[in-house]
């Protein structure tokens, strides 16, 4: 007799397979199509992911952090999704796109072959030096760091993309602080899951995109001056 448990885990393993392979299939064609800009250093992150997943690194390479099991959690966004956000918001060579948690740097990369400029920050160093590599010689407008998201200076941002389901509600709120405080008015933050929750980050959008966990909502906020509470006029004497 067949164990439950068993085909119950065959066919969950079946079907992230599948899923995996319809994005891979999906990336690939939007590359070649769209943005052959992106053939040189996306070649060079599969030949890298052939020797160490981005999914596993940070079981070997464990960062120091206080939950390193909570908020280590890696997850993409499929390029073509990422690419119609660019477009929605109408980005130009005057923006500066800041990738918190940027991982492999694929989001940066994209920005960069659009003509737009971008700046990753990320915890691991491997992953760093990996995107760092892949765009050399080919993404002039791409840079990563390594660092803390918590500490990143974003006074440059135009648009933050930060994987809101990737982190707790502390660092979350962190962030949302940060933006607040650093950022100009106007300026757009991308979290994907979850928003931000901050009364001066309002949700304008929620668009529903493609991610290598499933569809998934993508909240596109934008930095409000705070409101305003007028206080009651005193009585005239």
């Amino acid at each position: 007799m067949s164990d439950p448990g068993f085909l119950t885990k065959l066919e969950t393993a079946i079907q992230v397979t599948a899923h995996q392979a319809v994005c891979a299939l999906y990336e690939f064609v939007f590359v070649l199509w769209s943005c052959p800009e992106l053939i040189p250093p996306m070649y060079r992150l599969w030949e890298h992911s052939l020797r160490i997943s981005p999914y596993t690194l940070f079981e070997q390479e464990p960062p120091t952090t206080p939950s390193p099991e909570v908020e280590m959690t890696y997850g993409e966004i499929l390029l073509p999704t990422v690419d119609k956000l660019f477009h929605k918001l109408a980005l130009g060579p005057d923006d500066h796109i800041i990738d918190l948690g940027a991982g492999r740097g694929r989001i940066v990369m994209l920005a960069a072959a659009r003509g737009l400029p971008a700046t990753g920050v990320e915890l691991l160093q491997t992953l760093v030096d990996i995107a760092t590599h892949a765009t050399k010689g080919y993404l002039p407008l791409a840079q990563f760091k390594q660092g803390d998201i918590c500490d990143a200076d974003l006074s440059e941002a135009t648009l933050i993309w930060f994987s809101g389901t990737c982190f707790l509600k502390e660092t979350r709120a962190t962030i949302a602080q940060r933006v607040v405080s650093q950022c100009k008015e106007g300026t757009h933050l991308i979290s994907s899951s979850l928003p931000l929750d901050h009364p001066q980050l309002p949700v304008i959008e929620v668009y529903k995109g493609w991610t290598s966990w499933g569809r998934s909502p993508l909240y596109i906020q934008q930095l409000q001056q705070p409101s305003v509470e007028t206080s009651p006029s005193s009585p005239t004497l």
